[in-house]
C-alpha cells in the first residue's frame, strides 16, 4: 500500500508491505514499524516527524497537531476508490 507523505510543496510517496487493510474506517493509521521496515528512516524531533528514505533523502515532515502527527492531504473528490469514507470518526472514536 502506498501512502503519500507531505513534502516541502509537494508530496512524496512510500511503500508499505505486509499492512493490514480496512477501507470502512473513515481514516488510515499507519504503523511507524512499517515506515522503518519499509527502509526508511523516522527521526521525531520537537513537534515535528521526518521520514528519510534509505539513502538518507527527507521524504516528509508532518507537524504535530492537538499532540498527534497527522498525515493528511487534501485532495479533489474522487469516486469509487476502495478508501472512501462511509462515517466520519472523531478522534476520540478512533482512539
Amino acid at each position: 500500500m502506498y501512502i503519500e507523505v507531505p513534502s516541502g510543496d509537494g508530496h512524496s510517496r512510500v511503500l508499505l508491505r505486509d499492512v493490514l487493510y480496512s477501507p470502512i474506517m473513515g481514516i488510515t493509521l499507519v504503523s511507524i514499524g512499517q515506515i522503518t521496515s519499509a527502509s526508511s528512516n523516522v527521526l521525531f524531533h520537537g513537534d515535528t516527524c521526518r521520514i528519510y528514505n534509505a539513502s538518507k533523502i527527507l521524504l516528509a515532515q508532518i507537524p504535530k497537531r492537538g499532540g498527534l502527527y497527522r498525515n493528511y492531504l487534501p485532495r479533489a473528490e474522487q469516486t469509487g476508490y476502495a478508501g472512501k469514507v462511509k462515517e466520519i470518526l472523531t478522534i476520540d472514536e478512533l482512539h
